[in-house]
């Protein structure tokens, strides 16, 4: 009797442990991953950590990103690109860091970058870039470093860059080109080290470089 109840608990006990590494494992999607649409979004909510690069790519319907809450973690890049209804990031609340570039292309109507504010390292580099409604970047006042670039070029409606002002270092190049209505480079004072080269240029309403 004895014997059976030790086989019945190390049965159960192998049972436990295969559960909850199963359950652990299931919460890791393993490579890239594309999202066009609300369908391709219910595929990852029980996942909390992507291997390789999240892309959300040429959708025309997509207004948030609702039902991504749980990711915390990208491994590659993290693209948002071409997508004509997006007006906000919410979803991505959660995302601390990336392993690759991040990379906000193209999106017209996106105005708020807010769901963003948990994100405090970007291995590679960050591109904004042509995102005509974008005001200003705030959602970004967390990230400290930035291991390659930093580009931000092409929003006709960016104003400021004030949420960079946590930023101390980036391993390449900073440039700052044809923002129309950027006023300021205030955000970029606490930048002390560049590993390449710095150009702001085609800035219209810059007057002067001055971050005050």
């Amino acid at each position: 009797m004895k014997k059976t109840i030790q086989k019945l608990i190390t049965f159960f006990s192998i049972t436990i442990i295969t559960f909850s590494a199963s359950s652990v494992w299931a919460q890791l999607w393993e490579g890239d991953y594309t999202i066009v649409s609300h369908e391709d979004i219910s595929v990852l909510s029980e996942y909390t950590e992507i291997s390789g690069s999240l892309k959300i790519v040429s959708s025309y319907n997509l207004k948030n990103l609702r039902g991504l809450e749980n990711i915390t973690m990208v491994g590659g890049n993290l693209e948002i690109l071409n997508n004509a209804s997006l007006t906000s990031l919410n979803g991505l609340e959660n995302i601390a860091s990336i392993g690759g570039n991040f990379w906000i292309e193209s999106n017209d109507n996106l105005k708020s970058l807010r769901a963003l504010s948990n994100i405090s390292s970007v291995v590679g580099g960050v591109l904004i870039s042509r995102n005509t409604t974008l005001t200003d970047l705030s959602g970004l006042e967390n990230i400290t470093s930035i291991g390659e670039f930093l580009i931000i070029d092409d929003n006709d409606s960016l104003t400021s860059l004030s949420a960079f002002s946590n930023i101390k270092s980036m391993g390449g190049n900073l440039y700052v080109i044809n923002n129309p209505n950027l006023g300021s480079l205030s955000g970029l004072e606490k930048i002390t080290l560049l590993g390449r080269s710095l150009i702001i240029s085609d800035n219209d309403r810059l007057a002067c470089l001055s971050s005050s």
